[in-house]
């Protein structure tokens, strides 16, 4: 059985302490070798882009309207963690506290080497999005994964990872006009891990 895991280690960071590699994921075969893949630590691929898609969603605040980005992630087991095509959420009023993760385009399908054993299995493990800069909306928000980013990862039955501000009021809140080069960092939702048979 494989386990494709989202550890907690390293999760939580602020914009000065990205994760590190293998610490958002780690894959093992629990029947195999004892030692995890060569590349099982190497976020690079992915790391770059969630920092892309942080940038584009600061880059979409507007006084009117905000938006998130996302991707979907899936790991290759001959080369390692493969981002997907950064998707561009809709257009939301900036006083509109939740905006949808619905532009994520349906989850791409695993890819097994039935055909071709020598090919390696493709399986998608994660969804990633961003919650948008807070500097021009005029109420307080609370940050992190919401009911529906939970539904859409579950119902998936993927790991899901959110970049959100770190929150500075009580009740995991940020306040309204909050500046958008505050600290940020990336918390896991929905499954912990996705296991295979």
């Amino acid at each position: 059985m494989f386990s494709i895991c989202a550890l907690r280690r390293g999760l939580g960071r602020t914009r000065r302490e990205p994760i590190h590699g293998g610490s958002a994921f780690a894959m093992w075969a629990k029947d195999g070798p004892a030692q995890p893949p060569p590349w099982h630590s190497d976020l690079t691929s992915v790391q770059s882009a969630i920092t892309s898609a942080w940038q584009a969603s600061l880059n979409a605040a507007t006084q009117y309207y905000q938006k998130e980005y996302g991707f979907w992630i899936q790991v290759d087991t001959a080369s390692g963690y493969v981002p997907g095509a950064l998707q561009e959420g809709y257009a939301q009023p900036v006083d509109v506290v939740v905006v949808s993760i619905d532009m994520m385009p349906s989850k791409p399908s695993d890819y097994l080497p039935n055909q071709n054993p020598a090919d390696s299995a493709i399986y998608t493990i994660g969804l990633f999005h961003t919650h948008p800069p807070q500097q021009h909306t005029s109420s307080s928000r609370r940050v992190g994964a919401g009911t529906e980013d939970n539904t859409v990862a579950n119902g998936n039955k993927v790991v899901g990872i959110v970049r959100d501000y770190v929150p500075t009021l009580p009740d995991n809140h940020i306040p309204a006009y909050h500046p958008e080069t505050a600290n940020y960092y990336d918390s896991q939702f929905g499954r912990f891990r996705r296991l295979f048979p």
